[in-house]
């Protein structure tokens, strides 16, 4: 706050604190603090930069708290532009984890992620950040990364198919998700007979697997 000394021609600024000892007309919107003090002081904007504080904040001066100074006086500010603010990085096009979090360290963001399950991502890998790529956000502010954890897999036990015909039995293994293939092998069973498979009956494995069923079939043996 201003104060004009009584019978003089001068002024005394005896400005409030702001932030520990600091004080003045910081942390004032510029125009208001126009108003306020134009009867005492001459404003002059001496740069302007980015900063958390509102944009036209007024973030230094170059007059002291409590100086003396005569009417007309010019005081130079520094005003804030608000915070600079900063499109995020596209990384949902092949970047791991790693990867994007350097690439937003570079870019002043903060980060934090989140694993989740993804069929069309590899484990590893950004799926997609939030905010969205290219949306404009504040200089330091923190973006989720969303990661793939690959696929979500569920375990089944695999049923006893011997002495099953071919078909059969690759339609029991089919209906729990897995993928099969068929070897041919000579026995005294009937022909398209399963006579084994490459794991025991009861055996416990992931959704997707790989499943080898052993068939009688005239013939060499092999896979088909």
């Amino acid at each position: 706050i201003l104060k004009a000394i009584d019978g003089g021609d001068c002024g005394v600024l005896n400005l409030p604190h702001h932030r520990g000892n600091r004080g003045g007309h910081m942390s004032q919107e510029y125009e208001n603090a126009k108003k306020l003090y134009s009867k005492y002081l001459v404003f002059e904007v001496k740069e302007t930069k980015y900063s958390q504080m509102p944009a036209n904040t007024i973030l230094e001066q170059d007059v002291e708290p409590n100086s003396v100074v005569k009417p007309g006086h010019k005081i130079q500010v520094v005003l804030s532009k608000g915070p600079k603010m900063i499109d995020v990085p596209p990384l949902d096009n092949g970047f791991t984890e790693s990867q994007a979090k350097a690439i937003l360290e570079e870019k002043s963001f903060s980060s934090q992620t989140k694993l989740v399950y993804s069929d069309t991502v590899q484990e590893g890998y950004v799926i997609k950040t939030e905010p969205a790529a290219n949306t404009a956000c504040k200089e330091g502010s923190t973006v989720l990364i969303y990661i793939s954890r690959g696929k979500m897999t569920t375990q089944v036990k695999l049923p006893d198919i011997n002495g099953k015909k071919e078909s059969e039995a690759k339609k029991m293994l089919e209906d729990l998700d897995l993928v099969v293939k068929t070897a041919t092998r000579n026995s005294e069973m009937p022909e398209g007979t399963v006579v084994g498979m490459d794991f025991s009956p009861n055996t416990v494995v992931e959704t997707g697997s790989t499943i080898t069923v052993d068939a009688q079939h005239p013939g060499n043996g092999g896979e088909v």
